[in-house]
């Protein structure tokens, strides 16, 4: 037959505690780890928690703590076990104990021993039809037509009524003559849908009832208590299983109320199946045809305006737009940024092959260089990446005095030597220039080595045939040559003394 499992939290009435339990506080640093945030504990020894049900097994569990104790169990009549409920680091929602027999009617104890004890939930197992079919569970809100509360009068729609399932659920008041609890406000589950075993399900809190009863078809009631610190909202209020095929009727009624407390009713589960003639409940059954119930339950239905509806649309579609905006902005100024870091490079990388270059003569700004033309000066005075060239009239501190014995360049510009061309920091020029540059230091050069070695030989006289060509290099044994073509009076050579 289909097995059930059913969790029965440490606040459900159905767990039966001895006087000094209380609930684990909101100081406690493990309160979270608890199921559903929530632990029963005591520090009494002696004290003990009671639980009975209609199964085969159940597995009680709760916390072992460095300050928690021995403590004690047994499982119907059986022996009973000790137990160490100490463990550091803590262990939460553990086992504290397992007990399993025969389908039947069982009991649960635990017994504190000493130190600390808490109970956090409980789960047991029954069987329900038979083995080789499936379950069905039927949920039945409060106003369904199965529930039949009288005298109708006296129940009313709770607090708190967000926290019930679907909303809804019936109370029955505080304030009652004892007329009418001799007349029996009782809540009935009846026969309205066939089942073996039924849950019903409400809240427990500081305003719940310490005493009501619940019978199953005319049987003997049993008493339970709703009242709990913590108000603790769809809380097993009563189960029941083997109750066999057909149909059962049980009935909850509101005890002395000494304490003037509350008993509400939320929900409540069927358990069946097809061999207990039992079956899924169709969409005819509604809610609203409850015939019993003569409170008008209002139900609102959240229906969203249409305004609403297109100004949430407008709004949405504005804020798609801003993102794509956004987006559109971010794109272009990452574009420029990326231009601008391009044109950047591309100027460094100018600049860098510029000053790789090697310079002409005469563009630093203020040089001045002789020209070998004796009647003519290149003289630069524009910046350093100016190209105009400028010829002026050689002054008298340039000028070519005949006798002279050598060709002396200003003090401005010395003329780099033959094997060091680099040694001014001057590159010579190119073209035409480079001709003019090289054979006027191929002159001065001859120059100082005449002046050096002493007159030539006259047997040599100076022709044009000695004369180094334009762009032809000089030989390696050098002679002594004319004075330059290009000089408007030859020097005199020096007679020997």
């Amino acid at each position: 037959m289909p097995s059930l499992a059913v969790n029965i939290e440490d606040t459900s009435p159905l767990l039966l505690y001895s006087s000094n339990w209380q609930p684990v506080t909101a100081g406690d640093p493990f309160l979270d780890q608890y199921s559903h945030k929530s632990g029963t504990l005591t520090s009494n020894p002696g004290d003990r928690v009671q639980f009975s049900f209609f199964g085969t097994s159940v597995v009680v569990a709760g916390a072992k703590r460095l300050n928690h104790g021995t403590y004690r169990a047994q499982f119907d009549t059986g022996s009973i076990s000790t137990f160490n409920g100490s463990a550091s680091p803590e262990l939460m929602q553990t086992s504290l104990f397992t007990a399993s027999g025969t389908l039947g009617q069982h009991t649960v104890t635990m017994v504190n021993v000493d130190q600390f004890f808490d109970i956090d939930f409980l789960t047991f197992t029954t069987n329900i039809g038979k083995d080789d079919e499936d379950l069905i569970v039927n949920a039945l809100q409060d106003v369904h037509p199965a529930f039949n509360y009288t005298p109708s009068a006296s129940w009313t729609i709770p607090q708190n009524l967000s926290t019930f399932s679907g909303s809804t659920g019936q109370k029955f008041p505080m304030l009652m003559d004892l007329t009418q609890l001799d007349n029996g406000c009782i809540c009935h589950c009846n026969g309205y849908v066939p089942g073996d075993a039924i849950a019903i399900y409400g809240p427990v809190g500081p305003t719940g009832t310490s005493n009501y009863t619940v019978q199953v078809d005319g049987n003997t009631p049993t008493f339970y208590s709703a009242k709990n610190t913590f108000y603790i909202p769809q809380e097993t209020l009563f189960f029941a299983s083997n109750l066999g095929a057909g149909t059962h009727t049980v009935k909850l009624q509101l005890g002395q109320p000494t304490d003037n407390g509350v008993l509400a009713i939320d929900y409540a589960n069927v358990y069946t199946t097809n061999s207990l003639g039992g079956s899924f409940l169709g969409s005819s059954l509604s809610a609203e045809s409850a015939p019993t119930v003569t409170n008008t339950v209002t139900v609102i239905k959240s229906v969203t305006p249409l305004s609403l509806i297109a100004g949430l649309s407008v709004m949405t579609t504005l804020f798609a737009l801003g993102l794509i905006g956004l987006g559109f902005l971010y794109w272009q100024q990452r574009r420029r940024l990326q231009a601008e870091l391009l044109r950047h490079k591309r100027e460094a990388l100018d600049l860098t092959l510029s000053l790789t270059r090697a310079p002409s003569v005469g563009k630093f700004d203020g040089l001045r260089m002789i020209s070998p033309f004796p009647g003519l000066t290149i003289e630069r005075s524009t910046s350093y990446y100016s190209t105009e060239e400028s010829w002026t009239s050689p002054t008298a501190e340039h000028a070519h005095v005949p006798g002279s014995t050598h060709l002396s360049p200003p003090p401005m510009f010395q003329p780099p030597p033959l094997n060091s061309p680099y040694a001014t920091g001057i590159m010579p020029p190119s073209g035409k220039l480079k001709e003019v540059y090289l054979e006027y230091q191929d002159l001065t050069s001859q120059r100082q080595q005449d002046l050096q070695e002493g007159p030539a030989s006259p047997s040599v006289p100076p022709t044009p045939t000695t004369q180094r060509k334009r762009g032809a290099r000089r030989p390696s044994s050098a002679t002594t040559l004319p004075p330059p073509r290009y000089s408007a009076t030859a020097a005199p050579k020096k007679e020997k003394a």
